[in-house]
């Protein structure tokens, strides 16, 4: 089982900044940031139910499985499977590697 972590910036479409003739410059104005939180597993037996997902009270965004021709030793198929948390936000100063400034 191997957990990621992905970044998602909330933002507008590009504008242009400056002298945008002589320079083609462009700004992103940037109203936060997402953080997703998925765990990738190989091997999953149990899958989870409606009721998992955030819509209806879960802590899931969103979750896929594909079915494989393995089965474990009890005589279970097993899934691959991407199980994602709703995503936590925060300012868009909390994605590492930006660098935000203000024109």
């Amino acid at each position: 089982m191997t957990t990621v972590l992905s970044y998602k910036l909330r933002a507008g479409a590009p504008q242009p900044a400056g002298n945008f003739v002589a320079n083609r410059e462009f700004v992103i104005q940037a109203f936060g940031a997402e953080i997703n939180e998925s765990t990738i597993c190989e091997d999953r037996e149990q899958l989870k139910v409606s009721d998992d997902m955030q819509g209806l009270g879960g802590d899931y965004y969103s979750i896929n499985y594909r079915g494989k021709d393995l089965v474990t030793i009890n005589n279970i198929n097993v899934f691959d499977a991407e199980e994602t948390l709703t995503p936590v936000f925060v300012d868009e100063d909390n994605i590492p590697g930006i660098n935000v400034f203000a024109p």
